[in-house]
């Protein structure tokens, strides 16, 4: 049996930490950080103008806040 594909690795520790009730971001990163082109697609989409971040991610950590905060912002409220 071939080990799964690394995004496949990736996906399985995000789900893992979002589980877990004391994940904080850093689990997170360390998730993104085990898959490069997953990575590399978190600091793209976090720089994009898309987004208009106040300033350039220059880490996962920083990426995932950008991300997670303009997710939040962009979603309807649960009420809804």
């Amino acid at each position: 049996m071939a080990p799964p594909a690394l995004a496949g690795v990736a996906l399985i520790k995000l789900q893992a930490a979002a589980q877990d009730d004391n994940a904080g971001i850093r689990e997170f990163a360390k998730a993104v950080e085990s898959d490069p082109a997953v990575c590399g697609a978190l600091m793209r989409v976090a720089n994009s103008a898309v987004l208009r971040p106040p300033r350039k991610s220059t880490t996962v950590e920083q990426a995932i806040s950008v991300i997670g905060f303009r997710v939040r912002w962009l979603s309807p409220p649960a009420y809804a």
